[in-house]
């Protein structure tokens, strides 16, 4: 389970600006880049009990796929006071999960670009 290519194109993109990215499976899951300031802002079990919301929320879009006929899920986009995040469910228990600050609202979809090139290339959870 990797990713660091990914944090580096991110970083590339949004140089400072990146919070959170992180790949997750059903039993697992691998920070491969958390924000000085949130190491310090949460615990691990905070940290622990967000991967398992994350994966929750991941699995309703199957459901959602069940009720629309306008194709699969892609993304899932949270928009928050603080931070935006993007989550990209690969299957039913994994995925990839990106956060930026709010203030960087219009290179949302320069995030989501370069995470879906690099989820394009085959490395979400072999690399």
């Amino acid at each position: 389970m990797g990713g660091f290519e990914l944090v580096d194109d991110l970083r590339e993109t949004l140089d400072d600006r990146l919070r959170m990215a992180l790949v997750y499976e059903e039993t697992q899951y691998k920070h491969i880049y958390l924000d000085e300031e949130l190491r310090n802002e949460y615990s691990q079990s905070d940290i622990e009990r967000l991967r398992r919301e994350i994966i929750v929320l991941a699995l309703g879009k199957n459901r959602l796929t069940d009720f629309t006929h306008v194709g699969e899920l892609r993304r899932i986009i949270y928009d928050t006071d603080d931070a935006m995040s993007i989550q990209f469910p690969l299957g039913e228990h994994e995925g990839v999960f990106v956060s930026i600050d709010t203030e960087n609202e219009a290179e949302l979809f320069d995030v989501i670009e370069t995470t879906q090139n690099w989820i394009d290339r085959g490395c979400p959870v072999s690399c």
